[in-house]
This record gives structure tokens, sequence and C-alpha cells, in this order.
């Protein structure tokens, strides 16, 4: 009995130990935040640079935020601006609330205030504006069309952005005040009186108005 105790023994210590049984992990499925909506043209008009939109300067701002579960933008921040001192990331910011998104998950559970980087472009949405001359008949002939609707808001920014432009144009060349103003008041006083107020194919209007 002994002996074959021991002769036992020595088998079982010449195998090899059994290992426990490992049953593999599946990766975790991880999805992206899914945009619902993003701003659309007219949200960045109504929100576009002033100044920058006179000077016809075109823009672009990457904002930081994080995505909370309701799918809002919240902290955001500006991560990159170009050209920067033209006011689009502070436009960018204002812009932000109107930016919805599904949250990224994780197995299916969203994820909770997960940093995302946000892209926001600022076109000139009538594309390059007029230069000095062209801009000067802007500015006349949206003043013409204020005359007949002095309510209209979206005509008196227009008017007021042609005339801006001009007279940022016009600063440029070195001319003074009193020759620029002069120039204003000739473009509103050679402009024909249209027959009614409003939209027209003219193309001062997909310039200037917002």
């Amino acid at each position: 009995m002994l002996l074959a105790a021991i002769a036992a023994a020595v088998v079982l210590a010449g195998e090899p130990p059994a290992l426990p049984t490992v049953m593999p992990v599946d990766a975790p499925v991880r999805t992206l935040p899914d945009w619902v909506r993003v701003p659309t043209l007219d949200d960045i008009a109504d929100f576009y640079p002033r100044r920058a939109w006179a000077l016809g300067v075109e823009g672009r701002v990457v904002l930081e935020c994080s995505v909370a579960v309701v799918g809002r933008l919240k902290d955001c921040r500006v991560y990159q601006e170009t050209p920067t001192e033209a006011g689009f990331g502070a436009a960018a910011l204002e812009l932000a609330p109107l930016v919805e998104a599904r949250p990224g998950r994780i197995n299916g559970v969203p994820i909770v205030d997960e940093r995302v980087r946000v892209p926001i472009l600022f076109r000139l949405p009538g594309g390059p504006l007029p230069e000095l001359d062209g801009s000067l008949r802007c500015h006349g002939l949206l003043s013409a069309h204020l005359a007949l609707r002095p309510d209209d808001s979206r005509l008196a920014e227009a008017a007021g952005l042609a005339g801006e432009r001009a007279d940022l144009l016009m600063t440029e060349k070195g001319l003074g005040e009193d020759v620029r103003q002069q120039r204003l008041a000739a473009a509103r006083a050679a402009a024909q009186r249209p027959p009614r107020a409003g939209a027209t194919r003219d193309p001062c209007f997909l310039a200037f108005v917002q």
C-alpha cells in the first residue's frame, strides 16, 4: 500500500498543475456623441461679429465643451480661434446653446459630461463682399429700402453694415471724416426709391442682410 501511494504521488507531481478556467472579457462597446442639431447659416449670420462682417473676414473656432446627459453643451471654452481678436470666439460661445447632441455611450450607458471639441465655421453667406464703390451703392440702396420700412430691423442692420464697410474701406485709403461722410450721404441721395421695400435679387441683399 505504501509503495502504491508513493507511486501515485510521483505521477501526480510530474503532471503540470491544472489552471483555472478564464472566460474571455469582451472589450467595452464605445459610441461617439451623435450631433442632433448644429448651427445653421442663419444662426451663424445672427451672431457673426459685426466688424468682421463689414471687413469681409471669415473665421473658424473650435470649442471644447462637456456634453450633458440631456444633450446640451456646457462649460464651453475657446480651444482654437482663427483669426484671433476678430470676435469669432465670443460669437461661437453664444452659438453653443444651439448645439444639441446625444451623449457618447459605453455599453449602452451614457457618458456623463464627456469633453468634446466642436468646430464652428464663420462664412460670409453672400460670398466675398463688394469693394468700395459696391459697398457705397449697397449702402444707398439698402437705405432707400429702409426709408419705406423704417421699423425693419434687418434692413436697418444691413444698411448700417454696408455703410460701415464703405467707411472702413475709405479709412484704409486715407480719406478724412468729412469726405467719408459726404460720400456716404451722396450714395444715399443717388439711390433710386424702390417701388416697395423688401427682398430683391440685388446682390446687396445677399451680401449684407443678416
